[in-house]
């Protein structure tokens, strides 16, 4: 918290902030966190429901990957016919460039190129015996 308040940043992400804080704590953490929020942007996750509904300016709450509810819906609601559009203006990678990289990323350190290779034939060996032992 201390640095956050040192810091000078335009988001702040937390991450369950009062997980293992005892309650006096938890709410002079989000105290804290409101205060930050007044200038900068604050996204807290929290499974602390309460906390949240108190201090939370917006609560999003989220099961399996999905939006269950919103308490704040039309903030940044696009159409469909948007959301398609926006789908379609997706930035594609290049296979070439995608090739590039992969290939520099491999040969730029030999040592390590040689290395990952050598570990990747040797598990591979340990898998085969392995399995040829299994089906005797």
């Amino acid at each position: 918290m201390a640095r956050a308040f040192v810091k000078d940043f335009r988001i702040l992400v937390v991450d369950e902030p009062t997980n293992s804080l005892d309650r006096d704590n938890a709410k002079i953490i989000m105290a804290l966190l409101v205060e930050i929020a007044k200038d900068h942007l604050v996204i807290a996750t929290t499974h602390d429901t309460d906390l949240a509904e108190k201090y939370g300016d917006r609560i999003i709450h989220v099961a399996a990957g999905k939006v269950i509810d919103d308490s704040n819906p039309s903030f940044d609601q696009q159409l469909p016919e948007e959301k398609k559009a926006d789908e379609e203006k997706r930035f594609h990678f290049p296979v070439r460039a995608i090739n590039k990289l992969a290939l520099h990323g491999t040969f730029h350190s030999i040592p390590r190129f040689i290395f990952s290779l050598f570990s990747s034939i040797l598990a591979l060996t340990a898998f085969m015996t392995t399995l040829s032992f299994v089906f005797l």
